[in-house]
């Protein structure tokens, strides 16, 4: 513990006094998300009291009805609200047994509310400290089996299907809340990402835990385009979760993705409540490990699980990733849906960017796999997952969605993406329970599958090709009715007639075809058009073959239009009636040889 002066800025919690006069501290059970202004204060109250606390010495970082983030030095505290704020080191675990040590701040005894907020402030709190879950230069080789961003991650997740489509989350707001992001580290240069970075507390620039950092690269992975808000939360001292929750929502984004949980704290419940109330889809991972972790097992949220893509092509469920139910919530079965994510012991599987020398940089170096993931200690690379790495995913999911359709809510989207997801029946959680047909409670919904989920809210499907009509049989020639004179014999008629110049092609799948109306062989005769239909994939196919390098695509298309055309004459040529015919101009009268595919025209 220490004690004495504390002259670092201690972020602290302002519960408002609500206009019903119900205490939200005082709310022990999970809060109703139908029931939120219960707990609400006046805006005028917030407006006060914000003033009141700013005149104190305190800055407002944060407002929100239910209540104010403040910062201030421990002096302050104590003047104002008789409060002793001390520190003392706890264990924060980054997984199952990964932890670190860090110093946060506690009160020492219950805080007075002064006079002139009492009519205001409910009380004051610290909120309780919580857990992640979860480079320079090139990205390391690695022996083992192993995933790089982005490609692998857009690919596994079937992302790279919606961004062949134009759905790369461009225009859709997206918040990250976590422990901060290295904006110029090697592997975010140059990429041409729309990131900014902001700090409910501590420095911006860095990234001293050095999680953010590394699992942003997975929702960047698939929604490359998306606008990007990166919203630190911790300091080494100040877990400020409900802080930063509110910073997010104040940013206007549409998609929030937190990789972390902690204890109840029932103002961070009805923040996030109030927040999927008003449209924004919010993502938690799940957890590592047992049991489920708090907020990951709300309602309101996506809870995300973990799904691991076997070398064989198939899936089974991730060791590393929690699933099961909450007693907080004893009939809400979580996850909702899966991302990717490794096995036990460590769950080391993604390649990820981190602060150079960060907490995280050095958390899995030293040891062989697949205790450790063979990386530097400060090299600025970790391998790793777990659900800190899937959630990212399905935020990123969510945000192509809202690309793809932006009147999307938040339980249509969360709907949208379990009922595409890919089933994933073969493995366990390390919770015990297994996978079955269809959602189960080891997977939920199964992996995501962010191509079938855009094409489910924006289809993508070919003109219906027309019906082909096929040409009216051509007649054979009559037999002589008259014998010449003399010994010569009449040749008996033709039994067999030949067969009819063009024959209905089959509609070429799954490239669109385009129609080509064949006239009818003698102007004077009743109109029977006859319809052919050639694919785009014929002229792909002529400029694969090397013979017409110089040609443009068009070109080549216009000459597979002009080869139907030949076939078309070298039928009636067989006839003997290739001279009669000139109903394409571009054959010159089906005259043998006049058709030169290897010239423009």
């Amino acid at each position: 513990m220490t004690d004495g002066k504390i002259d670092k800025q201690i972020y602290a919690e302002v519960v408002l006094r609500s206009k019903t006069g119900t205490s939200l501290m005082k709310n022990t059970a999970p809060l109703s998300a139908k029931k939120l202004f219960f707990y609400q204060a006046e805006a005028s109250d917030v407006e006060e009291a914000c003033k009141k606390l700013s005149d104190a010495g305190f800055s407002v970082i944060a407002r929100s009805q239910f209540g104010i983030s403040i910062v201030g030095t421990g002096e302050l505290y104590k003047k104002y609200f008789n409060t002793e704020i001390v520190q003392r080191p706890v264990k924060t675990f980054y997984g199952r047994e990964m932890a670190a040590e860090i110093n946060p701040f506690f009160m020492n005894k219950t805080p007075e509310v002064p006079v002139e907020l009492a009519p205001l402030v409910d009380t004051l709190y610290i909120p309780p400290t919580g857990y992640f879950l979860s480079g320079e230069g090139q990205m390391p080789t690695l022996s083992y089996y192993h995933l790089r961003p982005p490609a692998d991650i857009s690919r596994l997740t079937n992302a790279d299907a919606a961004h062949a489509r134009g759905f790369r989350g461009t225009g859709v707001k997206v918040a990250m809340i976590d422990s901060g992001f290295v904006a110029d580290h090697d592997y975010y240069s140059g990429r041409g990402y729309n990131i900014t970075v902001h700090a409910a507390v501590g420095d911006p620039t860095k990234d001293e835990i050095g999680h953010g950092t590394g699992i942003a690269s997975n929702i960047l992975a698939i929604a490359p385009e998306c606008e990007f808000h990166f919203v630190k939360m911790i300091d080494g001292y100040n877990w400020a979760s409900v802080a930063a929750f509110r910073l997010a929502v104040s940013l206007g984004v549409k998609v929030i993705t937190c990789s972390w949980g902690q204890s109840r704290d029932p103002v961070l419940e009805a923040e996030i409540q109030a927040a999927v109330n008003s449209g924004i889809t919010v993502v938690f991972a799940c957890g590592n490990g047992c049991p489920i972790g708090w907020p990951g097992c709300m309602p309101e949220v996506i809870s995300v699980g973990g799904a691991y893509p076997r070398q064989d092509g198939t899936w089974e469920a991730a060791t590393y990733a929690s699933s099961g139910v909450n007693s907080l919530y004893p009939n809400r079965h979580c996850p909702d849906i899966s991302g990717i994510v490794g096995h036990l012991p460590r769950g080391i599987f993604i390649v990820m960017p981190t602060q150079k020398g960060a907490e995280f940089d050095g958390l899995f170096s030293g040891s062989k796999f697949p205790n450790g993931d063979e990386t530097g200690s400060a090299d600025g690379w970790l391998v790793a997952s777990g659900t800190s790495s899937a959630a990212p995913m399905v935020a990123g999911g969510a945000a192509l969605l809202l690309n793809a359709k932006s009147s999307l809510i938040p339980a249509e989207i969360k709907q949208m993406l379990m009922d595409t997801a890919i089933d994933v029946n073969q493995g366990f959680s390390p919770c015990g329970t297994s996978v079955g047909v269809g959602s189960d409670s080891a997977t939920g919904a199964g992996m995501i599958d962010i191509g079938a989920a855009v094409n489910k809210v924006a289809p993508s499907v070919c003109p219906v090709a027309p019906k082909i009509i096929c040409p009216a049989p051509i007649m054979c020639p009559p037999a002589p009715k008259i014998c010449p004179p003399g010994p010569i014999r009449c040749p008996p008629a033709p039994k067999i007639c030949p067969p009819a110049p063009i024959r209905c092609p089959p509609a070429p799948l799954p490239s669109c075809p385009v129609p080509v109306i064949i006239p009818p062989i003698e102007p004077e005769d009743p109109l029977v058009p006859v319809t052919i239909m050639v694919p785009k994939s014929t002229a792909e196919a002529w400029m694969a073959s090397g013979k017409q390098d110089e040609l443009s695509p068009e070109d080549a298309h216009q000459y597979a239009l002009q080869a139907a055309e030949e076939a078309y004459c070298a039928a009636l040529e067989e006839l003997g009636m290739a001279g009669e015919y000139s109903g394409f101009p571009s054959v010159k009268g089906c005259k043998k040889g006049a058709f030169d595919p290897s010239a423009k025209e």
